[in-house]
């Protein structure tokens, strides 16, 4: 009895502990993109174990019509922690009616327990004797949700790598953009759910206890949510990517003309000098799509925006180089490059050229 008293008290205190993503989501609402999707997984999230709390606390006899429907909730809270990661990335997202089926497949293949009476459902959660033909079908279930939970965060992890990869087309500093901790969120998710499924092969065949790999495996799936709930949470502010994609209705002369207005704007507002300067950004400069901004770049022979600013960068700090003290660390820091040796190594072709340069001009100014 005190053993059921310390895990009801344990699986209190795993939901207690989603008001930490909680509470941080509402606090930076405003400023996550993916604040809403956000925000209902961390409501939704402490029901998960409603199943396991039920069993725990004795409550099952008076609320046992509630028993199996936390396992359809997971599914659904798998599908918010996607839609959250894709909302972060990108603005037109690909394939997103595959995430808004899943919850409805996982509730169809839910029905048959649910219409099972109070004594059917208490065999299958190890209340009673489980008839061998019923915890096969009741240990499916829960083992396709494993199989869901892969499907669901080896997809997330495509999406972010998927990001990581359109960065440099994108944006001029994709350091300050990368989403490196979801990828380690993710891998530890996936680790998760690899060693749940070797267990549950291990259920099906009897040389496990197969309630307690329900339970262990409701508990880690809980965790690994909660993991990713927090560095989503936690993301630093930043705008999804804008379709590239987008069919551009300009003739070679407007791309032309186009890429002169922005080779203009750049040079007269030194734009090129902020830090995480992004495509959006230069196209409402000049008053243009990012795609009519990507084309024009491409129509000059530009493949990624990040090397067309570098550029400008590059010259920017060899003129500074020539005519005033700075330093290359000083130019490393101000203009974003990733290190001093990364900025040295551009340079290194003509380095002694420019000391030679920069001496006569000092020189010839007296």
């Amino acid at each position: 009895m005190q053993g059921q008293s310390t895990y009801s008290a344990m699986l209190l205190m795993m939901a207690a502990l989603w008001a930490i993503p909680l509470l941080i989501t509402w606090w930076r609402f405003d400023r996550l993109i993916h604040s809403k999707s956000l925000l209902l997984l961390c409501l939704f999230a402490p029901f998960a174990l409603l199943d396991e709390w039920l069993i725990s606390s004795g409550q099952y006899l008076s609320g046992g019509f509630l028993l199996g429907i936390s396992q359809c909730l997971f599914v659904m809270l798998l599908v918010l922690c996607a839609q959250s990661v894709r909302d972060l990335c990108f603005e037109k997202q690909r394939n997103a009616n595959v995430l808004l089926l899943l919850p409805v497949v996982f509730a169809l293949l839910l029905l048959p327990f649910l219409t099972l009476s109070q004594s059917q459902k208490f065999s299958l959660l190890g209340l009673q004797a489980v008839p061998q033909d019923v915890s096969l079908l009741w240990l499916l279930c829960p083992g396709l949700i494993v199989l869901c939970a892969m499907g669901v965060w080896i997809m997330a992890r495509e999406d972010v790598q998927h990001f990581h990869r359109l960065l440099p087309r994108q944006v001029a500093d994709p350091q300050l953009y990368r989403l490196t901790p979801l990828l380690w969120g993710l891998g530890v998710n996936l680790l998760i759910v690899s060693v749940c499924l070797l267990t549950w092969t291990l259920a099906l065949s009897g040389q496990i206890d197969a309630h307690k790999w329900l339970v262990l495996s409701k508990m880690a799936l809980n965790a690994g949510i909660w993991l990713m709930a927090i560095l989503l949470a936690s993301v630093g502010a930043q705008s999804p990517l804008p379709d590239l994609r987008s069919r551009v209705r300009l003739s070679p002369t407007e791309l032309r003309q186009l890429h002169s207005r922005i080779e203009t704007v750049l040079e007269q507002q030194q734009a090129y000098r902020f830090l995480g300067l992004r495509i959006r950004d230069v196209a409402s400069l000049v008053n243009a799509s990012p795609a009519q901004i990507d084309a024009a770049l491409a129509s000059q022979g530009i493949r990624h925006f990040r090397g067309y600013v570098n550029g400008k960068r590059i010259r920017y700090a060899r003129q500074r180089l020539l005519t005033s003290d700075d330093s290359v660390t000083g130019l490393t820091r101000q203009l974003g490059f990733p290190s001093e040796r990364w900025l040295s190594d551009v340079f290194v072709s003509y380095v002694q050229r420019l000391g030679r340069l920069r001496l006569a001009y000092r020189q010839s100014q007296g």
